[in-house]
């Protein structure tokens, strides 16, 4: 979803006239670079602060006394592409962005050189921004990157410094076989093997992610659970011999040793394991203030306060994170790792953040001299990328595991050879999971095949910002964003090193319908055993992808102006509105595009001029639509027949302008309900706008009948039957109740009959759900026949479907198809 805008860079962006700043933060280096002006919120202790002054405003800027206005936008990178290849598992362009420093006195140079500003600039982290100027630095700028300094060029006058995306830091090899030599013949009876080193023979690694740890002598694989060294001594021990179907035997002295490894967990957790085992701490010996104490006024249990930082910001930690306290005035309050104490939550006060971890209750104090240091929970692999928390979107990344859910592949990897971690991650994490990555918020992230849906926080594109209406243009075609087949190999034999199974699912509609044009996605996978969880993972899968591919994927590119599209994500889900672009709508055969939801599959971004965006329509499903639960806002006193005021539902989102965000872009000029609990008092009108002296009222036309009382709610009107042109918006967003239909006549175990005026609800090919109220019969098929109010299936069902079953997701009285659970 598109990142969600703070109230002031919604004012700038706003603003007529805008400028754009870029700003440059690297590691370990003070300054701040940028290209304008830099202001930052002000904060208790700041030099020149005094509680008091009549000219500080809370919530006021001040320049930041680190800011070095040296970034020559002139000369800095202006155009950010970036391309989503859903089918080869993410992003298909490796972002990097060139900034050009001034170097005034020489300062960018000493930066650059080792050993003079810091020991190495190379490889060194940094983050790029793009703001509009007058906002407060970080909290409205928009994050670009999140990566590695990788390349520095000094020119005549400036220096330019380029900053790779974090994803640069997955084109490493892991996982390579470590060799050693046998000392003496063993039998094959022994369970410990003495080697010529141990070095990189990795220890096995319990929990959500396992590592089992193997050796392949001659051609017996042998595995072992502890390794010992001294200065002369090295060995494997605990070894259990003929693993694999491989028969134990005796083994020469010099007999070569090299490890074999089997990686075992779903495809979230070995995603985040890969990307961030093998790395620093979050924090090392960070400085925290006190214990218990968040503010002047406030205490919490098992809570350390760090002042002055924004924790979750500025280091990427998440719940769950393992944690690590010393220095402490009471020595009950240290605690180690092993102590396994974690991040139950995270917070914020006016003086700084904390984490409240759990554990036995600490000791309140206030030192100058506690420590403290954070380690990612997933960092428990002996290799890995070695990304910090910081570049990696994890919370969004399981958030998507679990919206997926089902669709989440349980691997077991052989690994006998050295994986790419880029292409590992890709082709064997995330494809056979649905999953692929993309870089959000300046991150590395995740995302699904899961057919796109539109967020609180998703964009509607229309003739108000869509620079180009004159030249939209629509595609489909069979060879772009077309499969109309999956072929699955898997099974991968650690012995011969092939896949042992295949699977081949192929849509024979879609075959017929395209003049059997065949275009196949292959997807090997190395990690799939043979089961039968993974058998049901492919049919989920193929279906999805499938359903995703098959009528061929609508696409076509639209220009919007920077304001509109800066926070877009490629990934990010928009709202493309069409009724007033002239754009062909193959759906209903007219050039009334009703509004869709759509995926942002490219995105060419030009810094302070206009941006174009790729839209692909990954919703497209002739069974059913995929929404979210529609709006609704409680009605507050002082509301009049024409004015109505809003606040949410739930009092955590509750602000100022939360109502405002959520009705005004989408909903302005479409119908509004407005009722009490019992539906006893209700009226339709519709929304015009909303007050710009108080953005809670609502202003809506014609007049409701009755005054609405606090209490009462504002929400979606019932689904409108009458013509499939009302409610666009509403019907192609949000779900609504299905129509279900009795049986009125049993027949057999693929017929029935339905009441004469259900008929119309009923399309051949359409898939429906046939059940019992409390479920214990469910089953779903296609219709093959309809004569008169006689249906009948595709195939028999395992029960005889009577008067004691309903009939669901059949179509609307308006043609519209009925709306899907994920």
């Amino acid at each position: 979803m598109a990142q969600t805008l703070t109230t002031t860079q919604e004012s700038l962006a706003a603003q007529t006239t805008k400028n754009l700043i870029l700003i440059l933060e690297i590691e370990g280096v003070e300054t701040i670079y940028s290209s304008g002006v830099l202001y930052r919120n002000w904060k208790i202790g700041d030099a020149g602060i005094k509680i008091g002054d009549p000219e500080l405003k809370i919530g006021g800027r001040i320049s930041e006394p680190n800011g070095r206005s040296l970034i020559d936008a002139s000369k800095s990178q202006k155009n950010i592409s970036q391309q989503l290849e859903v089918e080869q598992g993410g992003s298909g362009s490796l972002q990097s962005i060139n900034i050009a420093l001034t170097d005034y006195n020489g300062e960018i140079t000493r930066l650059v050189s080792p050993g003079y500003e810091v020991d190495e600039i190379l490889g060194r982290e940094a983050v790029v921004y793009v703001a509009f100027e007058g906002g407060s630095h970080p909290e409205d700028s928009f994050r670009l990157f999140q990566g590695v300094i990788d390349t520095t060029t000094p020119a005549q006058g400036y220096v330019n410094i380029r900053v790779a995306h974090a994803q640069k830091l997955e084109d490493i090899d892991l996982f390579i076989p470590a060799t050693a030599e046998l000392i003496g013949e063993h039998d094959d009876t022994v369970t410990t093997l003495a080697l010529t080193t141990v070095e990189n023979f990795h220890l096995p690694v319990s929990g959500d992610v396992e590592l089992d740890c193997f050796v392949k002598i001659d051609d017996e694989i042998i595995q072992y659970t502890d390794v010992f060294e001294d200065e002369t001594t090295f060995e494997l021990r605990n070894c259990t011999r003929g693993m694999f179907g491989t028969t134990a035997a005796t083994h020469d002295d010099d007999a070569e040793v090299q490890t074999i490894f089997k990686l075992k967990g779903n495809a979230i957790d070995l995603f985040l394991a890969i990307l961030l085992s093998d790395g620093e701490l979050i924090a090392d010996n960070f400085i925290a203030s006190a214990i218990g104490h968040v503010s002047e006024f406030q205490t919490i249990t098992n809570a350390i306060f760090f002042e002055g930082v924004d924790l979750y910001s500025k280091y990427g930690i998440v719940e769950g994170d393992l944690v690590e306290l010393q220095g402490c005035e009471d020595e009950n309050n240290d605690f180690l790792f092993e102590d396994g104490r974690v991040i139950e939550s995270i917070g914020k006060s006016g003086y700084g953040s904390y984490i409240v971890v759990s554990g036995a209750p600490l000791t309140n104090e206030i030192s100058e001299a506690i420590t403290c240091s954070i380690k990612s929970q997933f960092d428990v692999l002996p290799v890995g990328c070695g990304l910090k928390s910081k570049m990696v979107d994890i919370e969004q990344i399981l958030a998507v595991g679990d919206v997926v859910g089902a669709g989440i592949a349980q691997y077991d990897f052989d690994l006998s050879e050295e994986v790419n971690a880029k292409e590992f991650i890709t082709q064997q994490i995330c494809m056979p999971s649905g999953l692929f990555q993309v870089p959000r918020v300046g991150k590395v992230s995740l995302d699904s095949t899961l057919p796109s849906i539109a967020g609180a926080t998703a964009v509607v594109l229309n003739e108000n910002n869509i620079l180009n209406p004159d030249k939209l243009k629509i595609t489909r075609s069979i060879n772009k964003h077309f499969y109309n087949g999956v072929f699955w190999k898997y099974g991968h034999d650690v012995v011969t090193e092939k896949p042992s199974f295949a699977r081949f699912k192929v849509d024979a509609e879609s075959l017929k319908k395209f003049g059997k044009f065949e275009k196949i996605l292959k997807l090997e996978s190395f990690g799939l055993k043979k089961t039968q969880a993974t058998k049901s993972l492919i049919e989920l899968q193929s279906s999805r992808l499938l359903e995703r591919y098959k009528n061929g994927a609508e696409f076509l590119s639209v220009d919007v102006n920077f304001a509109t599209g800066f926070n877009i994500d490629i990934a990010d889900t928009v709202i493309l509105d069409g009724r007033n672009l002239k754009i062909a709508d193959t759906r209903n055969g007219t050039r009334n595009f009703s509004p869709r939801v759509m995926q942002v599959i490219n995105k060419d971004m030009r810094l302070s001029s206009t941006i174009t965006l790729t839209l692909l329509d990954t919703s497209f499903s002739e069974q059913g639509r995929f929404t979210v639960i529609g709006p609704s806002s409680k009605i507050l006193t002082g509301s009049t027949s024409e004015r109505l005021l809003l606040g949410s539902l739930f009092k955590d989102l509750d602000t100022q302008d939360s109502e405002k965000r959520k009705w005004e872009e989408r909903y302005t000029g479409e119908r509004i309900l407005v009722k009490n609990d019992d539906y006893s008092i209700q009226a339709e009108t519709r929304i015009i706008g909303f007050d710009p002296q108080n953005t809670r009222a609502m202003l809506v036309s014609p007049a409701l009948p009755f005054i609405p009382t606090a209490g009462m709610i504002a929400t979606m009107p019932k689904y409108d039957e009458s013509d499939d042109s009302q409610m666009q918006i509403y019907k192609e967003l949000h779900g609504f109740i299905n129509f279900a239909s009795d049986i009125v006549t049993s027949i057999d175990n693929k017929s029935f009959e339905v009441e004469p005026e259900h008929v119309a609800r009923f399309e051949v090919n359409k898939e429906i759900a046939i059940r019992k109220l409390d479920y214990s019969d469910y089953a779903r098929a296609k219709i093959e026949n309809i004569t008169g109010n006689l249906i009948t299936l595709v195939r028999e069902l395992d029960f005889t479907p009577d008067t004691s079953h309903i009939v669901e997701r059949l179509v609307f009285a308006d043609g519209g198809s009925p709306y899907l659970i994920l």
